[in-house]
């Protein structure tokens, strides 16, 4: 058997090359953790903020609803601490037999709701037209809030000797109704409050 030199062929790789491939897969490892690392954490700066914006939003469309709401027979104010519903002008889209548009808002009486469901932990919104709340048809939900710890009512009245809280809305419309939105974040547990007159109770 001879053995000539040149004649052997390469067939794996040498230490050297193997050291090179693991330390550059280590860096862009490295590369991407941070990156990806940065992201959520911004994410989660961002989602905070996200929260505390949904609950501004909502603390103003419930404001419209109450300083809309009036006094109606067929339709009465009802509420406990975790839920709120009273008449108030709603925008809502014609009925098929009406004359207007199909695609245009309109404004017409009707009923909207608040209600906390605790295990969603999610506030949700019912809108009702004028034939839905007489007929206290269920109407579906929208979510307003999710991922909020707590979402509580109180019913602010305005008597000759002073002001009372109730937990529950009593024979007439509150003067005024305080609202409290509790939710977590990296701060820990926070509370948001909104104070709201009710002009048809005063």
């Amino acid at each position: 058997m001879i053995f000539r030199r040149g004649s052997y062929q390469k067939n794996g790789m040498t230490l050297i090359e193997v050291l090179v491939v693991v330390s550059l897969i280590s860096l862009i490892s490295i590369a991407v953790y941070t990156s990806l690392s940065s992201a959520l954490r911004v994410w989660k700066r961002s989602r905070q903020a996200i929260v505390e914006q949904e609950i501004v939003f909502f603390f103003e469309k419930i404001t419209q609803d109450l300083r809309n709401s009036f006094l109606y027979s067929g339709i009465s104010y009802e509420g406990g601490e975790n839920e709120l519903s009273f008449p108030t002008i709603i925008q809502t889209l014609p009925d098929s037999d009406s004359s207007l548009s199909s695609g245009e808002d309109i404004d017409q009486i009707g009923q909207v709701s608040y209600e906390y469901d605790l295990n969603e932990k999610a506030l949700l919104r019912r809108q009702a037209n004028y034939s839905q709340a007489i007929r206290e048809k269920k109407v579906p939900a929208t979510v307003v809030l999710k991922n909020v710890e707590r979402v509580r009512f109180r019913y602010i009245y305005f008597t000759d000797d002073g002001e009372f809280t109730n937990p529950a809305v009593m024979d007439t419309p509150p003067s005024a109704v305080e609202i409290e939105v509790a939710f977590g974040d990296k701060k820990g547990n926070r509370v948001m409050r909104k104070f709201i007159d009710v002009p048809v109770g005063n």
